[in-house]
């Protein structure tokens, strides 16, 4: 449909407005799939450094594990 209204309207202003809604789809596509959990977007992610959700809540979980293991250990020494 965007592709649509960019090329079939001879209006320019119709035109500009056609390119960015493609535009904006992109980003809104682009930033779905980085912060997902596949495979792919994990290694683009972490190539280019970019801290993505996906990332974020791993770090999370890897953190309460040690948290609680450190606990267990603890408890254990008392």
């Amino acid at each position: 449909m965007n592709i649509f209204i960019t090329y079939k309207f001879y209006f320019w202003e119709l035109k500009i407005i056609g390119i960015l809604i493609i535009v904006i789809s992109i980003k809104w596509i682009w930033h779905v799939f980085i912060n997902s959990n596949f495979h792919l977007a994990s290694k683009i992610a972490k190539t280019f450094e970019i801290e993505t959700l996906h990332l974020q809540l791993k770090e999370c979980s890897d953190n309460i594990a040690l948290l609680q293991k450190v606990s267990e250990n603890e408890e254990i020494l008392e």
